[in-house]
């Protein structure tokens, strides 16, 4: 990385702990053509917040969330009341974190969402007849990747 830029900060310490850590920052290396230039701009929104609402790395929770957890989260869960349970909560909360918002067109990222909710059914049925399986190979694949 070179030539890092903060555009905007509420706090000096915090932009300036930023470029230093993104100045560490290495790509892998890719073959420079007429879509591919040698050098790229890149903006990466870095957001410091506090969101007592959300696991800190919710990303890397939902990657090793079992359904047998899911399981137990919604064991006395009525039906109706599934898509509210914390799996599915953290997920959308996920899709709509602010790095997300800047990067996804909102249209895309509620339509995402929309197909998550949608599936909730079947993730839950899927993860109570197969309790091994890892949540997130239910999820829709678009969610998947961006896991």
């Amino acid at each position: 990385m070179s030539k890092v830029k903060i555009l905007e900060s509420d706090h000096p310490d915090l932009a300036e702990a930023g470029r230093v850590a993104i100045e560490q920052w290495r790509f892998r290396p890719w073959t420079v053509d007429e879509d591919k230039p040698a050098r790229q701009e890149i903006i990466a929104p870095l957001v410091f917040r506090l969101d007592l609402d959300s696991p800190i790395h919710t990303n890397q929770w939902l990657k090793k969330l079992q359904c047998r957890d899911v399981n137990e989260q919604l064991l006395n869960v009525p039906e109706h009341a599934w898509v509210d349970a914390a799996p599915f909560h953290y997920t959308r909360a996920y899709l709509s974190n602010v790095f997300h918002v800047t990067q996804l067109p909102k249209e895309q990222r509620l339509e995402w969402i929309a197909k998550l909710n949608k599936r909730v059914p079947n993730i839950v049925r899927s993860c109570r007849s197969g309790p091994e399986l890892k949540y997130m190979s239910l999820l829709p694949e678009e969610i998947r990747k961006l896991l």
